[in-house]
């Protein structure tokens, strides 16, 4: 069985909006994607192919963007 990334854990978890809306307030307070991925507790890297991967995790920091502009 293949083993699933940090969103498909959080979607499998049930806890996938209460991070995207996480990501979405981080990015209004204008933390880094460094500090972003440490309050997530996973690697810069490993946010940076969250957000290639998956929409909704680039379309939480679109929307924080969005707020800001």
């Amino acid at each position: 069985m293949k083993k699933l990334d940090t969103f498909q854990e959080w979607v499998k978890n049930g806890t996938a909006d209460t991070y995207l809306s996480s990501i979405r307030r981080w990015v209004i307070d204008n933390a880094t994607q460094k500090q972003i991925a440490k309050s997530l507790h996973i690697s810069e890297k490993t946010l940076i192919t969250l957000k290639q991967k998956h929409k909704e995790v680039a379309a939480a920091f679109d929307e924080g963007d969005d707020i800001l502009r």
